[in-house]
């Protein structure tokens, strides 16, 4: 058996889609032929705790915790606010102190490349004792943060290792990108192409990423592995049981990635059908930007949303077998990115409301035939109307059910997954370079 050190600053017990793309790779490269060994962070360091992602990680896995200088607890004291609202903040909007807009520009100025850069001492010293003592035989980082793509690169340079670099979502042409000064901007991007073009192989969840990276930087090992879903997840599921005819959102929202669309068309509903009030309902399972709380927690909607922190990976796949609706945002001029959700939506079977017309996301739940590809609040009140009246009559006015493709759906199952990054491993360790 081959050896692995992962690096990622997310993993169990750290809760949110950030952990679930390497969980699933380390929990089913063993039956690749590969022993993975993590290396990660104390678990005081993350905003959300899913205990439950625990019980992904089989228990003769090796996983090694380091400590971190974190900026965003140090923003927190600071600002006096809870860990996990400072990670949404939209530093533009805040009205902010000015020793705090100072704290925000030293992070856009110097933190390169992000606030877990601190982390770097920590997980290369941790780092080069398990590459002697595990007799490593490549090196694995999933990013964001790109702190763990850095480790990798100093291991690789240090130890001489190959060392393969997975990208969750862009780096500098990420649609979240921190604003930066100019010469950060650009010391950034020096950085992500020196980086680039050390690593063995890049593995990437879209085509869009990788094409980017190829076209900016010349890299030409490169493969798509999608975000998906695991089978396991829904064995021995009970689904929520909802009274109500119910619309899932399940995830972050903020200003640039919400379901308003949907809030808007229901919002319709009940004013064109007042007899429908008291029977659906709307559930946002997720965190809520600060700017956007008084979009969806406002109480004269209260009667129909009804908003709800974010709770563990197992009770959310419960909420999406119990829905009758799933709905999926894109964030908002980035038609390319594809949700890590919008898989386990298609394997939960709900109508999938894609709030895209054309996009990645959109392509796949057409080609799935599992929903609709709209981002227009009429159109979306339009087809919610129907599914109703149908759902009353109880004759469905398309039988979607049967029409969906299972062989679309069935190609994004996590294992079949982890056996192409096994392959990618082996390839690293042949000593193939570019």
């Amino acid at each position: 058996m081959n050896r692995v050190l992962v690096v990622s600053y997310y993993f169990p017990p750290a809760g949110g889609t950030a952990a679930q793309r390497v969980t699933k790779f380390v929990k089913y490269l063993p039956e690749n032929g590969w022993i993975p060994t993590v290396l990660t962070v104390h678990d005081k360091y993350y905003p959300l705790l899913d205990f439950s992602m625990l019980d992904e990680t089989p228990e003769s896995i090796k996983v090694e915790r380091t400590p971190c200088i974190d900026f965003y607890r140090f923003f927190a004291r600071v600002a006096k606010t809870k860990l996990n609202d400072v990670e949404l903040f939209k530093f533009d909007y805040m009205d902010l102190h000015w020793y705090e807009k100072l704290i925000v520009w030293i992070r856009r100025a110097f933190f390169i490349p992000d606030a877990r850069l601190f982390w770097l001492p920590f997980a290369v010293f941790k780092g080069l004792r398990i590459i002697k003592r595990d007799k490593i035989d490549v090196i694995f980082t999933a990013s964001p943060p790109f702190t763990c793509a850095l480790v990798g690169y100093v291991l690789s340079i240090l130890t001489g290792k190959p060392w393969v670099s997975d990208y969750r979502d862009p780096w500098t042409g990420a649609y979240f990108y921190l604003k930066r000064p100019r010469l950060s901007a650009w010391v950034e991007r020096q950085m992500e192409r020196l980086l680039a073009k050390r690593a063995a192989w890049i593995t990437a969840n879209i085509e869009d990423t990788a094409r980017k990276l190829e076209n900016n930087y010349g890299v030409k090992r490169w493969t798509v592995i999608p975000n998906g879903y695991d089978p396991q997840d829904f064995e021995n599921i009970v689904p929520v049981k909802n009274d109500k005819f119910t619309v899932l959102y399940a995830g972050t929202v903020n200003e640039k990635m919400h379901p308003l669309p949907v809030v808007d068309a229901m919002i319709k509903l009940f004013y064109e059908q007042p007899d429908q009030i008291g029977k659906v309902q709307f559930k946002i399972i997720g965190r809520i930007a600060p700017e956007m709380k008084r979009c969806f927690e406002n109480p004269n909607h209260a009667f129909f949303l009804k908003p709800s922190p974010p709770v563990s990976h197992r009770e959310i796949i419960r909420e999406m077998l119990g829905a009758d609706i799933l709905v999926l945002a894109i964030p908002e001029g980035r038609p390319e990115i594809v949700s890590g959700k919008l898989f386990e939506y298609l394997r939960a079977g709900g109508l999938i409301i894609c709030l895209d017309n054309w996009g990645a996301s959109a392509q796949i739940v057409k080609q799935a035939k599992a929903g609709w590809t709209q981002n227009d609040y009429l159109s979306i009140y339009c087809n919610i109307r129907d599914v109703l009246r149908n759902r009353e009559t109880g004759e469905w006015f398309w039988d979607w059910r049967t029409l969906k493709r299972e062989d679309v759906i069935e190609q994004f199952d996590r294992r079949r997954n982890t056996a192409r990054l096994a392959e990618i491993l082996n390839k690293a360790t042949e000593g193939e370079k570019r």
